[in-house]
Parts: C-alpha cells; structure tokens; sequence
C-alpha cells in the first residue's frame, strides 16, 4: 500500500463518527435526522472545549452554503473517540460563543 492510500485511508477514519444510543434519543426526541447531522459536520464550525469537539451550524454558515434556515442552531457534540455524544438545536448558540471566545482571550 503506498503511503498515498494509507494516508487517505487514515483521514476517512478519522472523519468517521459513531452514534452513542443517548445520541440516537435526542435525534429522535429534537426531530434531528442524520442527514442534518452530516450537514452539521461538513459545514458547521468546530469549536473545542473540555476536552469535547462542538459543531455548529451559524446563521453565517447557513448564507455561505446556501442551506435551509431551520438547519440553524444545530449542534452535534463529538467525543475524543468520535462518538456523537449529544445533539441540540440552539438559536442563540452564536451569542455563547461569542462569550466563550471573549473569555478564552482574556485568559
């Protein structure tokens, strides 16, 4: 195998995520389906803390890839072993960001 295919091998493992059944519940019970979870994943921005990877689909994300506005909001919580954790739809979730960069810069 040349290190071209092992290499690219590694990134699509790396990109995989598994669903944990608490995931799969709130999916169910927020009316999220996988297809807005991918979405979520390829166009969202990723932020981390604690450890948790977060992605999450901002109304500046939603112009700029032209998607369905009801998609904004959503965030997907992804483990350091790349288990979806958890997932929740939040409007507001731009506004704690931003409190949460403003923090991080005055540490």
């Amino acid at each position: 195998m040349s290190n071209y295919s092992s290499s690219k091998l590694l990134e699509a493992k790396k990109n995989e995520v598994s669903f944990t059944r608490h995931s799969e519940k709130r999916m169910s019970r927020r009316n999220i389906n996988k297809e807005e979870i991918e979405l979520c994943l390829k166009y969202g921005r990723i932020f981390y803390k604690t450890g948790i990877r977060f992605h999450v689909l901002l109304r500046k994300n939603i112009i700029k890839y032209n998607l369905d506005n009801r998609l904004e909001g959503i965030c997907v919580l992804i483990s350091n072993e790349n288990s979806i954790i958890t997932v929740y739809k939040n409007k507001e979730i731009s506004r704690k960001i931003k409190s949460l960069e403003k923090k991080e810069k005055t540490r």
